[in-house]
């Protein structure tokens, strides 16, 4: 279930995936406690979501996922590397893809997600998809950094 987005190669997720993305410092930081056991997460990621990853020059640059919490309502997983931008008009025709995509395979109505609260990109990505903000989750995180929560309604 290949797809190419002009450089973009988009493949099914596979849990050895996120082993292979070059974080930002801030992302490894905020990230500490899930990557100590990213094999685990990664496997259970694998088998609960509807998950795909990018590929860039056969570096892995991102994965996005899907999981479901009962019919029609799923959330969000993205883990993204440095260079996931690199490509980012083919980045962006990806991410639709795979909403599309997704959205009628899995036959949703909502999709929830949440994103660090000083992650300024994070909240124009989501707000440039449709996402719209549900508010502020304070120490939402292991580290008890706050989040806001998004949702899309389809």
């Amino acid at each position: 279930d290949m797809r190419k987005f002009g450089k973009l190669v988009v493949v099914p997720f596979e849990p050895w995936h996120l082993d292979w993305i070059d974080f930002s410092e801030d992302a490894t930081r905020s990230l500490a406690a899930v990557l100590q056991d990213m094999p685990n997460h990664a496997r259970l990621l694998s088998t609960v979501s509807k998950a795909y990853t990018g590929l860039h020059g056969g570096k892995v640059i991102a994965s996005v996922g899907l999981v479901p919490w009962w019919d029609g309502m799923a959330e969000l997983w993205m883990y993204l590397g440095k260079d996931a931008l690199i490509q980012k008009k083919q980045g962006i025709k990806a991410l639709r893809w795979f909403m599309a995509h997704v959205i009628k395979e899995m036959n949703l109505h909502r999709i929830q997600a949440v994103v660090k609260t000083d992650f300024k990109k994070g909240h124009r990505f989501a707000e440039f998809f449709g996402f719209k903000s549900e508010g502020n989750m304070p120490k939402y995180s292991v580290y008890k950094e706050d989040f806001t929560r998004y949702s899309k309604i389809i």
